[in-house]
């Protein structure tokens, strides 16, 4: 948690989703419910993580899955601004 923590609380990555997460029992939580989700069969989560450096850099998920419909809602995931389109 704290790798995620170090570049998931920056203000700018949460500007415009509708979860908030400013602080480690933010992040904690955020994380809790993905993983609830995804064992409920409705979101698949996944961490990012930069091979070069060796460190994690972000978070993505497909949520709404509805494997009998064949279907995922959208992709939502955060990724620190330091290695965004790298």
């Amino acid at each position: 948690m704290p790798a995620l923590c170090e570049v998931g609380l920056d203000p700018e990555l949460w500007r415009l989703t509708v979860e908030q997460v400013h602080s480690p029992e933010d992040m904690r939580g955020y994380v809790v419910r993905a993983l609830a989700a995804q064992a409920a069969g409705t979101d698949l989560s996944f961490a990012v993580v930069h091979l070069a450096a060796g460190r994690v850099v972000g978070t993505t998920r497909l949520v709404n899955l509805a494997p009998e419909h064949d279907r995922r809602r959208r992709l939502e995931g955060l990724l620190t601004t330091a290695y965004d389109r790298s």
